[in-house]
């Protein structure tokens, strides 16, 4: 019985990490979104959402919700993303279809590089994954990152190619100590034990693939990005936003059912 309450709460405290994070990370993409939508359209200085409009409109939106329903009856969250769906315009929607195609494409192409490069670091095609799809989070969540923070710099690949680098960086140098560090010395990685590791750091990042994705991000900033914007102008309105919408639904399904809920 003890070993069972041990698990519920350690469980329970795991779901509370997970909704916080959650939450964290969608007000940082919600508010990428705002950013993205002005640097890669070109909106107007009005255009989109600004912090301080935000905060304003979000402190009367909640002045008025506690009046109206009562403090416990709403949440702040609530209150945020009631905000800025009422801030969205058509771009801001279209921009996350394109983020969407780029989530789901970068997974995909980070499973292909993989099963590549490891056909040549072990002589033979080993599955990388946890599932079935051919695609992986990881290169998934850092290939919007490096979009969202690099589209900023694109009038330099230079700036663009150190901006990748060092999200790259951060992401897998994070995402493998963490693994290691909570789940029991799980590695899905190890770069003591591959070939071309120059500047190995733990075994969670090295030289080599710090340069890789760098390169990956300008080619993402200004090829990729470019493609699936002229993807979405060719291609039917409702046909691209649902096919781009349900691929991501897809893969982040997939993500929350092999990666975080399988390991609890």
């Amino acid at each position: 019985m003890y070993g069972l309450l041990r698990y519920t709460e350690r469980g329970m405290l795991q779901v509370v990490f997970f909704s916080a994070f959650c939450r964290l990370i969608c007000m940082l993409f919600l508010f990428f979104i705002a950013q993205y939508s002005r640097a890669s359209l070109e909106l107007p200085a009005g255009a989109g959402l600004h912090v301080k409009s935000l905060c304003k409109r979000f402190k009367n939106m909640h002045k008025q919700s506690c009046r109206r329903k009562g403090c416990s009856d709403i949440t702040a969250w609530e209150v945020i993303m009631d905000t800025y769906m009422d801030l969205l315009n058509i771009r801001d929607i279209d921009n996350i279809c394109c983020l969407c195609m780029i989530f789901v494409g970068g997974g995909i192409v980070g499973w292909i590089y993989e099963m590549l490069f490891y056909r040549i670091n072990d002589g033979e095609f080993v599955h990388r994954g946890q599932g079935i799809l051919p695609w992986l989070p990881i290169y998934a969540f850092g290939s919007v990152f490096i979009c969202l923070l690099g589209i900023r710099f694109q009038n330099s690949k230079f700036a663009v190619f150190l901006v990748s680098a060092v999200v790259s960086a951060i992401v897998e140098y994070a995402v493998g100590w963490y693994l290691y560090t909570f789940h029991n010395g799980l590695r899905l990685w190890d770069y003591n034990t591959e070939i071309w590791n120059w500047g190995n750091i733990n075994g969670y990042i090295c030289l080599r693939s710090i340069l890789l994705f760098a390169f990956a991000g300008v080619f993402l900033i200004f090829i990729a990005v470019p493609m699936i914007r002229q993807l979405s102008l060719l291609v039917p309105q409702k046909v691209f936003r649902g096919t781009s919408l349900a691929l991501f639904t897809i893969c982040m399904i997939y993500f929350l059912k092999e990666y975080v809920f399988r390991s609890w």
